[in-house]
């Protein structure tokens, strides 16, 4: 990414911005992977990542489906408990420093867990009060060490 464009973007914003060159290159391994199953290709991608970028790609998988609708945060968030990705998405929130989202991703997992459905409507509620805080928080970790996250030219 161009330092002018990394300098031109918002706290809130930044997270997006370097979020988007990883689903390119996903994309492009998975294509490139033929006959190996879809969770080997993640997997394999995943490897490839530093600490930052992992935290960063996880998030923003779950946050940008689940950021959606109601219905969309409740089958994300059951998918990924399904898969045991969500403890992932946990320890990517807790990578940034961001407590409240990690109390509140801990609060929809137990209550999921417990087949607390009718509690998703305050969940989702809570969920986009909390997000623009997260996206402020993961940009602000990006904007103090960027070179944990991308390459700036």
């Amino acid at each position: 990414m161009k330092k002018t464009v990394f300098d031109s973007h918002t706290a809130g914003s930044l997270g997006h911005a370097c979020f988007a060159p990883m689903v390119a290159a996903y994309q492009a391994g998975v294509r490139g992977r033929a006959g190996m199953n879809p969770q080997q290709a993640r997997i394999s991608f995943f490897h490839t990542l530093s600490p930052g970028q992992k935290a960063l790609f996880i998030f923003f998988t779950y946050y940008d489906h689940a950021i959606r609708s109601e219905q969309e945060f409740l089958a994300v968030t059951q998918n990924y408990l399904r898969d045991q990705l969500f403890e992932a998405v946990q320890k990517g929130v807790w990578y940034f420093g961001d407590d409240a989202m990690h109390a509140l991703l801990l609060k929809i997992g137990q209550a999921l867990a417990k087949g607390g459905q009718g509690e998703i409507p305050a969940l989702y509620r809570q969920f986009r009060e909390t997000a623009p805080g997260t996206l402020t928080v993961i940009g602000i970790r990006i904007k103090e060490n960027p070179s944990a996250f991308i390459c700036l030219e």
